[in-house]
């Protein structure tokens, strides 16, 4: 079980195990026959998951709590729901947990908050302390603030925080609004450069200590002000490189519809 607990927790696949040389470094020195990832899966996982809660339980004890619940995509496009747990002390900070870590269907107040106390019941399988929970932090999202909402039915001491970075990005997003031409720039540079080798050519042949346009994706927070101010700094001379480049009036247009930044 402790190889399956060091594997799971250093982030190592399984299938290295199916690695001959490997294998046998690890039955030479340690004198022990290695099972293979099967037994691992079925046999160790459960126990090692099992411990992991257990000591989540041991340390959190009688305490209050704090949770954070966030979702993400993996790389599949799959979204992903995580909730993060700590307890509420004075005497020292907190340490978070992972607690649940589940595929959602869809993104909801409703899916989210059904996940939320699904999780809570992994804590506290007997009954879930609902007075216990004193804090949620989530990101400041319409869905989140909902689920927060039908949350405190159930959970009377419950107080929400939403994320400050979040709040900021909200910032920028008003930001991207009130300069549309600003906006454009970013957008039509991006298209100008994407998949344009003999453009990405030119560049670096007039700019070769400029790193390229950085592209904002609008679901990461901050990438478009990095780009707003990548073009603050450069935009004379991507204006020429793109002159050089291309000829397209559409973005001719974009372009000189802003001299600065």
């Amino acid at each position: 079980m402790d190889l399956c607990t060091a594997m799971v927790a250093a982030n190592i696949p399984w299938f290295k195990l199916d690695c001959p040389p490997f294998r046998n470094f690890l039955e030479k020195y340690t004198e022990t026959k290695i099972p293979n990832r099967t037994t691992l899966s079925k046999l160790y996982l459960p126990k090692c998951y099992q411990n992991a809660i257990n000591i989540i339980q041991a340390d959190i004890g009688q305490h209050d709590i704090w949770i954070c619940v966030d979702e993400t995509t993996d790389r599949t496009g799959r979204f992903i729901a995580n909730l993060i747990v700590g307890k509420l002390s004075e005497d020292s900070a907190a340490t978070p947990y992972l607690l649940s870590s589940k595929v959602l269907e869809r993104t909801n107040h409703c899916t989210v908050a059904r996940f939320v106390n699904e999780s809570l019941a992994i804590l506290w399988p007997n009954a879930i302390q609902h007075a216990k929970v004193k804090i949620m932090y989530s990101d400041a999202a319409p869905y989140m603030l909902k689920t927060a909402t039908s949350l405190k039915v159930f959970y009377p001491n419950l107080i929400h925080f939403t994320c400050i970075a979040h709040g900021l990005n909200l910032v920028a997003e008003v930001i991207r609004e009130q300069y549309p031409n600003v906006n454009g720039i970013i957008s039509t540079t991006k298209k100008i450069f994407l998949k344009a080798p003999l453009r990405v050519q030119i560049y670096k042949e007039m700019l070769p200590n400029t790193p390229l346009p950085p592209e904002p994706v609008l679901t990461r927070w901050g990438t478009w002000l990095n780009a707003a101010f990548f073009y603050n700094t450069h935009f004379e001379k991507i204006k020429e490189v793109k002159h050089v480049s291309s000829h397209n009036i559409h973005t001719d247009k974009l372009f000189t519809g802003c001299c600065s930044i």
